[in-house]
Parts: C-alpha cells; sequence; structure tokens
C-alpha cells in the first residue's frame, strides 16, 4: 500500500471515529475496526440470550469472515474516496 492510500485510511478511521464521538455514540476515540468489533460482539451476544437458536461454529466462523470484510473494504472505500477529495481540492499531486 502506497503512503498516500495508508495516509488517507487512517484519516479515515480517524474521522467516523471522532464524528461517533462528537454525536455522542462512543464515549471514547475508537477505530471503525473496534468499532466493527463490537457492535458484532454485541449482536452475537443478543442473539445467543434466551431461546434463541445459537449459531454454530461453521456458522460464526462465516460471520467473523464477513466482519472482517466488512471492516476492512469500507476503511479501503474510504481511504479512496479521501484520497480524491485530497487530490481535488489540490492536496496531493496527480
Amino acid at each position: 500500500m502506497d503512503a498516500d492510500r495508508h495516509l488517507a485510511r487512517l484519516f479515515s478511521y480517524f474521522l467516523v471515529a471522532l464524528i461517533r464521538r462528537v454525536c455522542g455514540l462512543d464515549a471514547k476515540l475508537s477505530t471503525f475496526d473496534d468499532t466493527v468489533h463490537r457492535n458484532f460482539q454485541n449482536w452475537v451476544m443478543k442473539h445467543h440470550t434466551g431461546d434463541s437458536e445459537k449459531f454454530n461454529e461453521e456458522q460464526m466462523d462465516w460471520l467473523r469472515m464477513i466482519r472482517d470484510h466488512v471492516a476492512v473494504r469500507w476503511a479501503e472505500r474510504a481511504g479512496q474516496e479521501a484520497s480524491t477529495v485530497r487530490r481535488k481540492a489540490g492536496c496531493v499531486a496527480g
């Protein structure tokens, strides 16, 4: 990953964390990846309470892969969009 894409990804993480903190969605700054993992854990725990059918290990493996894919692909997409905005604003050559 080149330096510009890496910086764009970090900027995206920080921007989402800052917006979530300012809006009162999070008590502290956290990365998008941390938020995805926390929300996933809360969702699974909620689903597994009571008499509802539990996910088996194979299902959990698939759900974890989907969770990780969402976290990574969103960050990549946001990084690309941030690079485009920065380039149009004259912050990056190219």
